[in-house]
C-alpha cells in the first residue's frame, strides 16, 4: 500500500505544506532573527526548517502545523548552534529555558 491514498494525493499534500511555508515564512524570519547570532543566516534558517519539512516521512498529516514549524525551527536552530560550538564550549550553553 502507497503512503497516499492515490497518487493525486502526494501533490495536494505538497501543496499543503508549500501554503503552510508562505504562511508561517514571516514569523519564522522574526523567530530567527531575534535569536541567530547573524542577520545573514535567518534565511538560510529559514530554508532549512523549509527542507527538513519536506523531507518528512510519516504517513500521517501534520496535526497542528503551526506548532510543528516552530518545533522544526527550534531543533535547526539548535542544529546551528551546535555546529559552530567547539564540544568545550557546547558544555557550557544552558538552554534558555533553564534560565530563571
Amino acid at each position: 500500500m502507497s503512503v497516499y491514498q492515490s497518487a493525486t494525493d502526494q501533490p495536494a499534500e505538497l501543496g499543503s505544506v508549500q501554503l503552510r511555508f508562505l504562511q508561517y515564512r514571516a514569523a519564522l524570519r522574526i523567530f530567527f532573527a531575534r535569536r541567530a547570532r547573524r542577520a545573514a543566516n535567518v534565511d538560510d534558517l529559514v530554508q532549512e526548517v523549509y527542507e527538513r519539512i519536506l523531507r518528512r516521512r510519516c504517513l500521517e498529516p501534520i496535526r497542528d502545523p503551526q506548532a510543528y514549524f516552530f518545533e522544526t525551527a527550534r531543533n535547526v536552530l539548535r542544529a546551528a548552534t551546535a555546529s559552530r560550538y567547539p564540544s568545550s564550549i557546547k558544555s557550557r550553553v544552558y538552554p534558555v529555558s533553564n534560565v530563571r
